[in-house]
């Protein structure tokens, strides 16, 4: 009866926690090969992000504004972003010719900036033409 009765434990990892160990050794490869150790840190910004939102780094004085991007994975001390492609005046898409994601390190999340999005049926683009 204790097999039934009692909730069972594993003795593996799961997979969200190999993604997260995964995610943990990258990110210390990268910090390691870019000698920024410090900033381990500030890393946790990353889960600040919105998920499924679209975000982009902010200009810079020596680096104009990155792409826009949907957020479809927050980690810990990253997230995994989806570049987007406008196809109509306002109306944005996951990018359908992507062959990889995009790994983003969030040290500062004043960095980047949210752009404000709502979802919308496709049947509605069907109706609007």
């Amino acid at each position: 009866m204790e097999g039934v009765t009692r909730d069972k434990t594993w003795s593996a990892r799961t997979p969200a926690s190999k993604q997260e160990e995964e995610v943990g050794v990258c990110l210390l490869r990268l910090l390691h090969e870019n000698k920024c150790f410090h900033r381990i840190d500030d890393m946790w910004q990353a889960t600040l992000m919105p998920w499924w939102g679209m975000v982009r780094k902010k200009k810079g004085k020596k680096t104009p504004a990155g792409p826009w991007t949907f957020i479809v994975r927050i980690y810990q001390h990253c997230c995994i972003g989806w570049p987007s492609v406008e196809i109509d005046k306002g109306l944005w898409q996951p990018d359908p010719k992507l062959s990889a994601l995009e790994t983003h390190l969030v040290p500062d999340i004043a960095e980047w900036e949210v752009l404000p999005t709502r979802s919308t049926s496709p049947a509605h683009l069907f109706l609007k033409a």
